[in-house]
C-alpha cells in the first residue's frame, strides 16, 4: 500500500514563497544564466567566482546551485502546481543544455562542485525530457577526462573517469552527490551504465569511510 503524508495548506508560507520566488525570477538573465554572486555586483564578483562565467567552475557554485533550484523548482511545482519557479529552473536548464556538452561548440567542463546531475535528472523526471537526463550523464562521464579539460583532482572526485573510481576520496559532501547521481542515471538508463564503479565505491563507504557517528 502506499502512504500519502498530507500536509495543511499554509497560506503565509506560500505567499512568502512566492515572493522569494517573484525576486529569483527577476534575478535571471535574458539568455537563462543564475547566479548572483556574479550578477549582483559584476565588476566586483567573489573570487572563487572566477572573472567570467564558467570560468572557476572548480570553486564556483554556478552549477551547483542551479541544481539545487532545480530540485526546488520540481518539488513546489508538484505541491502547489505553480509554474513561476519551474519556469524558471527550465529556461536555466536549457541554457546549460546549449552552453555543456558534447557538440563541437559546447564546454567540456565538469562542475567541481557536483549536484547539478540530481536537479536535472528531477527535471527530466518531471518533463520526460531526455536532454536533460543525457546532460546529466555528460557531466558525470567527463569527470576524470584530461582530454577535455584540467582536472580538478581527487578532492572534486575529478581525478580518474567515474566507472574506474572505486575508493571515496576528497570531498564528502561533493563525492557523495555525484554518487547519488551515478545512481539516479544508473537506474533511468538501465544496465550498468557505470560498470561495478557503484558497488565498489559503496562498499568502500561502508566500510571504510563511515565513522562510528554515521559521518564519512
Amino acid at each position: 500500500a502506499a502512504y500519502v503524508l498530507m500536509l495543511k495548506p499554509d497560506p503565509a508560507l506560500e505567499a512568502r514563497l512566492d515572493a522569494w520566488i517573484a525576486k529569483i525570477a527577476a534575478a535571471q538573465e535574458p539568455d537563462g544564466y543564475l547566479y548572483t554572486a556574479r550578477t549582483i555586483d559584476p565588476a566586483n564578483p567573489p573570487r572563487m567566482s572566477g572573472p567570467a562565467r564558467w570560468s572557476n567552475l572548480q570553486d564556483s557554485h554556478e552549477l551547483y546551485n542551479v541544481g539545487h533550484l532545480y530540485e526546488g523548482a520540481v518539488a513546489y511545482f508538484k505541491a502547489t502546481g505553480k509554474r513561476a519557479l519551474l519556469d524558471v529552473a527550465l529556461k536555466s536548464a536549457d541554457f546549460i543544455v546549449k552552453t555543456f556538452g558534447p557538440g563541437a561548440r559546447q564546454l567540456k567542463l565538469v562542475p567541481g562542485h557536483e549536484e547539478v546531475e540530481i536537479g536535472l535528472v528531477k527535471l527530466y523526471r518531471l518533463t520526460v525530457k531526455k536532454k536533460y537526463l543525457d546532460l546529466a550523464k555528460f557531466f558525470l562521464d567527463e569527470r576524470g577526462q584530461a582530454a577535455t579539460h584540467k582536472l580538478y583532482g581527487d578532492y572534486c572526485q575529478d581525478h580518474r573517469p567515474v566507472a574506474e573510481q572505486s575508493e571515496a576520496v576528497g570531498h564528502a559532501v561533493r563525492a557523495l552527490y555525484m554518487y547519488s547521481g551515478m545512481a539516479d542515471v544508473s537506474a533511468l538508463t538501465g544496465g550498468r551504465p557505470y560498470g561495478g564503479a557503484l558497488d565498489r565505491l559503496w562498499e568502500n563507504v561502508a566500510y571504510k569511510k563511515t565513522y562510528l557517528t554515521g559521518g564519512i
